[in-house]
């Protein structure tokens, strides 16, 4: 009998297999920090009322400190911290003629482009503490203000009620992602309208023929130059507000020739070519033309005096009226 005896063969299958996975540069690092800001935003408003509105050369007040708050672990393995990314200061003020300046945790006044980068939190020094368990629990971070400086005696437009001064971003950075990671804002803004007090002047009064006495021809002819036996004051009353600092005197008009000075008017009258007028003011003669600052404090209702002196020069003088005109300009600021 013919045994036949079967095998089973056993059949194998080799499937081969490509298993893809990615690592990320920060994967994990919300896992890694649970750093978390109590708040994102904050508001502060600088007082309207007590901001200089003259012009010159003003610094206004500091603002109120603005700050947020944090949960976070600054230590040498976390290395959880905050610093100042941005300050970004409204360009409408910029126009105006304003800069900014910043104060950090009462260290001093810096210009805002300076503040970037400048630790926070924890402290302001980005102090981290060793070992893994140091948590700060909704710990602010360091006061930051701010104040507006302009130096310039030309006016500005108004500022609104509202107005934002500068936004200035905090900027959340750990060990594993030193570029930063979570952000959030400090907001200045104006309570109050700002209004600026533009000095004014206005001339009340004034003189605007002014007659002086009348003289012997004799003796004009035995003076010569500024005559001292006869002459005439006259005032111009302005009326300066809103802190005038100074002002300037232009005394214009047609110079008498053949004189080597250049402040004293001609006769503008025929026949009489060496008889001219000269003005007078705090004892000195008005050169035609130059600027004169006025050696007072201008305020309300003030009273600029002048004198008027005949003024003559080599030659024949006859009888007749002697005429001069003469224009003033007030200047301010």
């Amino acid at each position: 009998m013919e045994r036949v005896i079967k095998r089973n063969s056993l059949m194998r299958c080799l499937i081969s297999g490509l298993f893809i996975g990615s690592i990320s540069q920060y994967a994990g690092a919300e896992e890694w920090t649970d750093f978390t800001w109590t708040n994102t935003e904050t508001t502060v408003y600088m007082n309207a009322s007590t901001f200089p509105k003259t012009l010159g050369n003003i610094t206004s007040p500091a603002s109120p400190t603005a700050s947020l708050k944090a949960t976070g672990r600054p230590t040498e393995a976390m290395k959880d911290s905050v610093r100042v990314w941005w300050v970004n200061f409204n360009p409408q003020l910029a126009i105006r003629g304003f800069t900014l300046q910043v104060n950090i945790n009462n260290s001093g006044w810096i210009e805002g482009n300076a503040a970037k980068d400048v630790c926070v939190w924890v402290d302001g020094d980005c102090k981290l503490f060793p070992g893994p368990t140091v948590q700060y629990v909704d710990y602010p971070t360091v006061p930051i203000s701010v104040r507006l400086l302009r130096n310039s005696t030309t006016p500005y437009d108004p500022i609104p009620q509202g107005t934002n001064i500068a936004s200035i971003t905090l900027r959340h950075y750990t060990g594993l992602v030193p570029t930063g990671i979570t952000m959030g804002n400090l907001h200045y803004v104006f309570n109050g309208d700002i209004v600026p007090l533009v000095p004014t002047c206005d001339v009340k009064t004034y003189d605007s023929t002014v007659k002086l006495p009348e003289v012997r021809r004799s003796d004009l002819m035995r003076s010569l130059w500024r005559y001292q036996g006869a002459n005439k004051e006259f005032t111009i009353n302005i009326d300066c507000i809103n802190n005038v600092s100074k002002a300037k005197i232009t005394f214009n008009g047609d110079k008498m020739p053949g004189v080597a000075s250049n402040d004293v008017l001609k006769n503008m009258n025929s026949g009489n070519e060496n008889v001219g007028v000269q003005i007078m003011f705090d004892d000195t003669p008005l050169e035609i033309g130059k600027e004169v600052l006025v050696k007072w404090w201008p305020s309300q209702n003030t009273k600029l005096k002048f004198k008027a002196h005949y003024f003559t020069k080599n030659g024949s003088i006859n009888p007749g009226t002697i005429r001069a005109k003469s224009e003033f300009v007030i200047t301010y600021e």
